[in-house]
């Protein structure tokens, strides 16, 4: 299809009509292509109350009320905001819901909302909305024009083979079996665990692929009789993901892709076993979930299908691209999906950091950031000759992870707690093959080597074990590791995502402070998208920092659940909060800006062994508090760190300075100076000039979220509290080591 003709016809309002039973209809006419729909609505008459939760007997916690939520926490995640059931020239998409709730929209009772949508031809379109339930709003402005974001490109030329077909070939096995015997002994064992892992697992349709393998590799009857009662399964299953029509993910997200990615490769991979009236089933399933996906995919704009960086569609969209270009000469419309997914995932190569910062929105975990563009790299790589990966800054990522793996333990220290380095293996060997990185093949060993941990999610240990599968696959053992990583410079400043991180190897000590967009300032600018705007983990708390001794954090991240405060970070209070965004939203602030508080500069002096790192924080802060300087300084030394506060308002306000720390860990007051840690502590002493503050130790209110890194243990934080209001302050706190 020719890009250029997809274009709306004409600019003009566009006429809704209106049905009694509520159903608002538009037609038009269009020229073949990807077309957006947008709303605004005016919701001062709506029930807002009908977005909040109260949490009870939910891991402690009794009578928190939680929200805005955008879908029931519970009841297989039913939407709260408006919802229109979607129906095409007769087609039933499914359902589309408003926009999570912006804090400026909460201020002003307002929802948003977009979708997109495929018109095959030129004819006349026209697109009903039939209201999911009764709800009181008043569309203000209602907007259709060519898709801003996305398009269909040509259709590339295809001339090589999917990397699924080798698999059905007995010989590729027969030299896996040889490899592994020799040149890739060291997957042997990480290999096994994996089979052994996946006969004990809870099956999805995903785990096919894992099945497929340890059936082939060791010719084992109990591996095929679980591979096809899975694949069965699957195929029976009228819906993936969500079962529920009206809950999140139905048909769609993460957990259909990956469905569609396995079942797909699955064609291929036992094409000899399938049998003529299981073949044409799974034919039949791939085309009706693809063909729902890829429209589901338009519908959620505003949630996985429209997100670039945050999880659901980075992991969903390459995914079902793997699908689709193996269905290539399968199913009927898997070129229109080519054309559509291509395009996509450049848009999210595009956006990546440019320092190769892992973002917060993969966790900071090299599998859940970059497995599934690998994948679908290799897929693409082998069918046209496209490398994804000169078209981005895919190998800054070895540098990011030089600079913030202990090499004693390869547990990665970041500020979202310690990380032990494992998966990712198949992108590590691309690295090294593709670059002939040596730092590139030392990772993937270490991610060979390392056990299994206590997982504190199930994507961590999904992760974990196919690591082995896909590292063995795509392992070359003629680029030789080198016998240990380059040494990390003292203080590393990635200045796109916002991230400074000072390890001193002499004290075992590791300082990280991250400060600006979540997913950095090129991210920013290039996913512009709810979900990819989101405020999570660091957000609110812009000053935050921690501070480890080993991969022990002794100034830490509490766990952030489903009530987000200042209060879980190590941050300066004003009348006992003060910073915008500091609502107490759930899980993650969609569509937050970015006001301008960053790190000013990141400076290390080699003959002194010191550093200096400023932030300024003063646009973090409500207009209303007329702040007119709030800097925070980091002085870096041998023995210890000096954060200095400088703090200017035009009136005076109670100020209260907070720093987080690990019950379990220890923290505790002893006479003037604050203990984080016991074995090999570190003591903070306040230093203010020209006032006096109180310190206590309080509990952090954590309200939990269904899964926690610190397997939902209590955070203690010191609070420090100025005695009178100052409208300006000066203060030196000294973390001693």
């Amino acid at each position: 299809m020719n890009t250029a003709q997809n274009l709306i016809a004409e600019a003009q309002p566009l006429p809704l009509e209106t049905t009694a039973d509520g159903t608002i209809r538009f037609r038009f006419k269009a020229f073949p292509g990807l077309c957006q729909f947008s709303v605004v609505a005016d919701a001062r008459e709506f029930n807002w109350d009908e977005l909040y939760t109260v949490l009870n007997d939910w891991h402690g916690i009794n009578g928190e009320r939680t929200g805005p939520w955008d879908f029931h926490l519970f009841e297989q995640s039913r939407p709260l905001v408006p919802s229109y059931w979607v129906t095409i020239n007769g087609k039933k998409i499914g359902l589309w819901f408003f926009q999570r709730v912006s804090i400026e929209d909460i201020a002003a009772k307002r929802f948003r909302g977009r979708m997109a949508f495929y018109v095959p031809n030129a004819s006349e379109t026209v697109v009903e909305l039939q209201p999911y339930r009764p709800v009181q709003i008043r569309w203000l402005a209602a907007t259709l024009e060519r898709d801003p974001e996305d398009r269909l490109d040509l259709m590339p030329d295809v001339r090589g083979i999917g990397p699924a077909a080798q698999w059905a070939d007995t010989g590729f096995w027969e030299k896996r079996r040889q490899e592994l015997a020799t040149t890739h002994a060291m997957y042997r064992e990480p290999l096994q665990r994996a089979f052994e892992w996946i006969l004990k697992s809870a099956y999805q349709p995903s785990h096919v692929l894992m099945l497929t393998a340890a059936y082939r590799m060791e010719n084992n009857a109990a591996y095929r009789e679980k591979l096809f009662t899975v694949l069965d399964e699957a195929i029976a299953r009228p819906h993936w993901g969500n079962p529920k029509e009206d809950g999140y993910s139905h048909n769609g997200d993460m957990g259909a892709a990956a469905s569609l990615f396995a079942l797909a490769w699955a064609w291929h991979a036992l094409s000899a076993e399938l049998g003529d009236e299981r073949r044409a089933k799974l034919k039949a399933k791939l085309a009706l979930q693809g063909d729902r996906f890829f429209h589901l995919t338009l519908l959620n704009r505003d949630y996985w299908g429209g997100s670039v960086m945050q999880d659901h569609g980075r992991i969903s969209i390459p995914l079902f691209g793997v699908a689709a270009l193996h269905l290539l000469g399968v199913v009927p419309d898997a070129p229109l999906w080519v054309q559509y997914i291509i395009p996509r995932v450049r848009r999210a190569v595009h956006a990546m950091p440019r320092d190769g910062v892992i973002p917060i929105s993969s966790y900071c975990n090299l599998p859940s950031y970059l497995d599934h563009q690998t994948w679908f790299r290799d897929t693409l790589l082998a069918l046209t000759g496209q490398d994804l990966f000169d078209e981005g800054p895919f190998l800054p990522v070895i540098d990011y992870i030089n600079a913030t793996l202990r090499p004693e333990d390869f547990v990665t220290i970041i500020d979202m707690g310690p990380l032990p380095f494992l998966g990712g293996n198949a992108f590590l060997n691309r690295m090294a093959t593709k670059y002939g990185d040596a730092r590139a093949a030392f990772l993937q060993a270490v991610a060979v080597k390392s056990p299994p941990i206590k997982f504190s999610h199930p994507v961590q240990e999904e992760a974990f074990y196919n690591g082995a599968l896909w590292g063995f696959l795509s392992y070359d053992p003629r680029v030789p590791p080198v016998a240990e990583l380059p040494a990390a410079k003292p203080l590393a400043f990635f200045q796109d995502s916002g991230l400074a991180y000072h390890r001193n190897p002499q004290k075992d000590v590791t300082f990280a402070v991250r400060c600006g967009p979540w997913l950095g300032y090129h991210a920013y600018r290039h996913a512009q998208g709810p979900c990819d705007r989101m405020g999570m983990g660091v957000a609110p708390g812009p000053g935050h920092f921690t501070i480890a001794r080993g991969h022990t954090y002794l100034l830490t991240t509490p766990d952030t659940g489903y009530k987000l405060r200042a209060t879980v970070k190590s941050c300066l209070l004003v009348d006992g909060g003060g910073q915008y965004d500091d609502v107490g939203y759930p899980m993650s602030i969609p569509s937050k800006r970015d006001r301008g508080e960053e790190i000013q500069f990141a400076k290390w002096d080699d003959a002194t062994q010191t550093g200096w790192v400023r932030l300024n924080l003063a646009p973090a802060y409500r207009d209303e508090l007329q702040m007119a300087v709030y800097y925070r300084d980091f002085l870096i030394h041998p023995d210890r760190l000096i954060c200095r506060d400088q703090v200017v308002l035009n009136d005076p306000h109670q100020l209260a300075w907070l720093f987080q720390g690990n019950r379990e860990t220890g923290i505790e007051l002893v006479g003037a100076v604050c203990r984080f840690g016991k074995d090999a502590p570190i003591d903070l002493t306040a230093r203010p000039a020209g006032f006096e503050l109180q310190a206590r130790i309080q509990q952090t209110p954590v309200v939990w979220s269904y899964s926690s890194g610190s397997g939902f243990k209590p955070f203690d934080h010191v609070r420090y509290e100025a005695t009178q209001p100052l409208h300006t302050a000066t203060v030196e706190f000294v973390f001693k080591w």
